[in-house]
């Protein structure tokens, strides 16, 4: 069982890791830094990865009491499927709008840096937890 301060903890991380989300998001779309920076995207998924990484670890904490090793295989497995799902969602866009999408080695980095991302946030609970 985990006390209200490490479901705080994680509540708080995810909010202000989407809020950076959404302002990397915003600054790459209006100063065109997708196109120009070639590592933008890869920093974006990565801090994305971050947040779904918090989101799960609050989530399953606040829904279901499981060991700390099913719970590191729920939130890696975790991560690694919704970037698969965006990335799947992502072609679909660019089918319905016609627009040039990215070639398949920009999708692998994306699932990478989002896979890579939710690690991050997961040792960041080992540690606060102190295994």
């Amino acid at each position: 069982m985990y006390t209200y301060s490490m479901k705080s903890y994680l509540l708080r991380s995810a909010a202000l890791t989407v809020a950076l989300v959404f302002v990397l998001n915003l600054l790459g779309v209006y100063s065109f830094w997708y196109a120009t920076i070639w590592w933008y995207d890869m920093l974006v998924h990565f801090f994305g990865g971050v947040f779904i990484g918090f989101l799960l670890l609050y989530l399953f904490q606040k829904l279901w009491t499981m060991p700390l090793r099913q719970l590191v295989i729920c939130v890696g497995g975790g991560v690694l499927l919704i970037g698969i799902g965006w990335e799947i969602f992502e072609v679909f866009i660019w089918q319905v709008t016609g627009a040039n999408g990215s070639p398949f080695s920009d999708s692998v980095s994306d699932v990478v840096c989002d896979t890579v991302g939710g690690l991050v946030a997961l040792s960041f609970f080992l540690q606060k937890r102190k295994i």
